[in-house]
């Protein structure tokens, strides 16, 4: 009975504009939302979630809008040492985090921040690939296909995407799979949760802010007789892509792509072609022979994140790569459940906290991986929201 009236009183603290869940204490975030679009829109009642966090695991939010200047408080919270607070902002259907948590320092009650937002668009206009990179490795039959994409949002505006896949859900970034591709993964810059099946590929959902993002999956696809025909449709303007498969005595033909010299990478040959400025709507085509049979894939995920680190260097690859354990081919599908990425996601912000607090992750770093994965964190949690809605 007392668990059911605490919880009673949360829910209806939380029911009142700008309340934060008890006056437990006498610190104060107050800040300011500000739109970084050239004449933008006042960031007038934008949407503003705090959430707190003790010892690393989230507790209870609150929520408040801003008013007619963009400003915003909460007040009544706790300054120990123990707790922190992070803030998310919603503005014209997309969703901004902070760029770092807060924490209180010692006899310190009042801290000021400031969240940039943009003007929402529906048109892609100004998302363009400024590269992408298709590696192919060898195993028994079939090979398994790594993607990388340096995404570019060359505008002052966030693109929300123009199509409805679900009630309050719209697809922004579309991405292509050749006929028969299997066991799609998400690596980093797309969530399980986020992400739609379609004819010919898949979509995500997660608003496109301004600037780069770069996006890496998985997949899987068969071949016999040594030969396999690769094919996949351009969706935005490209500037450069490349395909680099391995193997020794492996050829690469395609009419877009220009053969270069083998590369050896960690002392394993691969073949390698690249092309220029391709358009929305252009289908690249490339017949990959000689292809042999082999033994083992054992290292196939090593070597993919060795040579994305080789070809993208300049584009920072290298410092969002990780080692995944390659999952079993299945159909491009959503398998984890929302909570259990949200739990997930959790866990991975703690263990990055305590990383910084302890000197192994360098600041700028830290904040752009935080960001990202609060961004993650952000959009699997409004889904949960609207589903038990």
């Amino acid at each position: 009975m007392i668990k059911y009236l605490v919880s009673l009183v949360i829910l209806l603290v939380l029911a009142l504009p700008g309340a934060v869940l008890a006056a437990e204490g006498p610190g104060v975030i107050e800040g300011k939302v500000v739109n970084n679009t050239a004449n933008g829109s006042s960031p007038a009642g934008a949407e503003l979630v705090l959430r707190v966090y003790r010892n690393n695991a989230e507790t209870s939010q609150a929520k408040t809008t801003s008013n007619a200047e963009g400003n915003f408080v909460f007040n009544g919270l706790v300054t120990e040492s123990d707790y922190s607070y992070d803030i998310t902002v919603t503005y014209q259907k997309a969703e901004y985090p902070a760029s770092e948590r807060l924490n209180f320092a010692k006899d310190e009650t009042r801290k000021s921040v400031e969240l940039i937002v943009y003007d929402a668009t529906s048109t892609p206009d100004a998302v363009k690939v400024e590269t992408s990179h298709t590696i192919m490795y060898l195993e028994e039959g079939r090979l398994w296909v790594s993607e990388y994409y340096l995404i570019n949002n060359d505008s002052d505006r966030t693109y929300i995407g123009s199509k409805e896949v679900a009630a309050g859900t719209r697809e922004t970034l579309l991405f292509s799979l050749p006929a028969g591709a299997t066991g799609m993964t998400p690596e980093v810059g797309l969530m399980e949760c986020c992400i739609y099946g379609k004819e010919g590929g898949f979509a995500d959902t997660m608003a496109l802010l301004p600037g780069e993002k770069e996006v890496i999956f998985s997949y899987a696809v068969s071949y016999k007789d040594a030969t396999y025909n690769f094919s996949k449709d351009i969706n935005y303007p490209t500037g450069s892509y490349n395909l680099v498969v391995q193997g020794q005595g492996t050829t690469i033909a395609s009419d877009r792509l220009v053969g270069q010299p083998p590369l050896t990478i960690s002392g394993s040959p691969y073949v390698y072609a690249i092309g220029n400025n391709f358009a929305p709507g252009d289908r690249l085509t490339a017949q990959i022979a000689g292809l042999p049979e082999v033994s083992s894939s054992s290292g196939i995920v090593i070597w993919a994140l060795v040579t994305l680190v080789v070809l993208g260097g300049g584009f920072g690859v290298s410092r969002t790569m990780r080692k995944k354990q390659r999952l079993a081919p299945a159909p491009v599908a959503v398998a984890a459940s929302p909570e259990q990425l949200r739990r997930q996601l959790l866990t991975e912000l703690a263990r990055l906290d305590d990383d910084f607090e302890a000197g192994r992750v360098p600041q700028g770093a830290y904040q752009k991986k935080r960001a990202a994965k609060k961004a993650q964190l952000v959009h699997v949690t409004e889904r949960l929201k609207r589903k038990s809605g």
